[in-house]
């Protein structure tokens, strides 16, 4: 998996379940910290310890993308895929029949 998609999917998710700001932000700014390194560079920094050392990089954020790297779903980004599952609103059904409109 992409790393910069998955930090990116996790501030997604996080936004969604109104986790605060500044989780969404560190994910964020974790993938615009990376987003202009290739995969091998990537993989280097991952390996060699000098990406946790980077700064934009914590300790959640540096495991997101070494499981990424290694072509993993990274686990904190499967947990909240699973936590999310559920649609957002369980009243659709009842709100689209009850809607009636005419185009003009």
């Amino acid at each position: 998996m992409d790393a910069v998609d998955a930090l990116n999917e996790i501030a997604f998710w996080l936004e969604r379940e109104l986790a605060p700001s500044f989780k969404v932000q560190a994910f964020r700014r974790a993938a615009a910290t990376i987003d202009g390194l290739d995969r091998e560079e990537l993989a280097a920094r991952v390996a060699d310890g000098r990406l946790k050392r980077t700064k934009g990089i914590g300790d959640r954020t540096f495991q997101v993308i070494a499981q990424a790297v290694e072509g993993e779903v990274p686990a904190y980004l499967a947990d909240l895929r699973e936590r999310n599952a559920a649609p957002l609103d369980s009243g659709r059904t009842e709100l689209l029949a009850q809607l009636r409109g005419d185009l003009h």
